[in-house]
């Protein structure tokens, strides 16, 4: 099997999407990160505080690892990443909130680190093992160094941005910054889908049914034929045809005369 090239992942919109809002939400961490350390010195000038922010957002990693693993395979994985962004974002959301209002104590933001940190050990397991369905396998190495390639570039450039942010605005703007980055992720949108797609198609949800009065039946090969085209006299014909009615029905369609 041939690959594709080192950039061949960004072809499969699902991949770019994902990559894209996971880039954007690394760079938020970072830059709170900066926050966050500068912050906890600034109230408590402690500093075991101050290192204690920087274990909170870290030790999660490395002690949920095993944890976080076990779940991305027990449960749907874009379900545990939702959950996870979630809890990134409430957690971003109310420091930034304290943050603004001057009403932030070291344990609070202590704990809204740590709840970060958590949020980022649940995720990445997931992520990671989404890869395979977002990508053909030819094209899974690629997508794999196109992650570290990602993360690697947050962890070199976020902490400068976010000095610069916290220096020329303070703290609170970082705390903003990081919120924002989670809610600008790009999600599969609502659709109507064929109930044969969601057979093959092991992501697809399917979440409610329309009733067969609600809309009326559509006959394309009908408007095909209206259209004039002479080639969609043929193409009507054919789905009439036994055989075309026995295709249909063995892919779970129902067929009529």
């Amino acid at each position: 099997m041939v690959q594709g090239g080192a950039m061949a992942p960004f072809r499969q919109p699902v991949f770019r999407a994902i990559w894209a809002a996971t880039l954007v939400s690394n760079f938020g961490a970072m830059i709170q990160s900066v926050g966050a350390a500068w912050l906890m010195a600034s109230i408590s000038g402690s500093p075991r505080m101050v290192a204690l922010i920087q274990s909170s957002a870290s030790l999660p990693i490395m002690l949920l690892a095993l944890f976080a693993g076990a779940i991305a395979d027990s449960f749907d994985r874009r379900l545990v990443m939702l959950c996870a962004q979630g809890l990134m974002l409430a957690a971003s959301t109310l420091l930034a909130a304290f943050a603004w209002a001057g009403h932030i104590a070291p344990w609070g933001l202590l704990a809204a680190t740590l709840a970060v940190g958590v949020g980022t050990a649940l995720n990445g397991p997931s992520w990671q093992a989404s890869l395979r369905s977002q990508v053909p396998i030819a094209d899974l190495p690629a997508a794999v160094a196109l992650n570290s390639i990602g993360f690697n570039l947050a962890r070199s450039l976020g902490p400068a941005i976010g000095g610069a942010l916290m220096a020329l605005f303070g703290p609170s703007v970082n705390f903003t910054v990081n919120a924002l980055s989670y809610v600008a992720r790009h999600e599969a949108p609502l659709g109507i889908v064929y109930e044969t797609d969601a057979w093959a198609e092991k992501g697809v949800r399917i979440v409610g049914i329309f009733p067969e009065a609600s809309h009326p039946t559509i006959d394309y090969p009908a408007a095909l034929v209206r259209g004039g085209n002479p080639a969609a006299r043929g193409f009507a014909a054919y789905l009439q045809s036994p055989a075309a009615k026995a295709t249909f029905r063995r892919y779970g369609f129902r067929t009529f005369g």
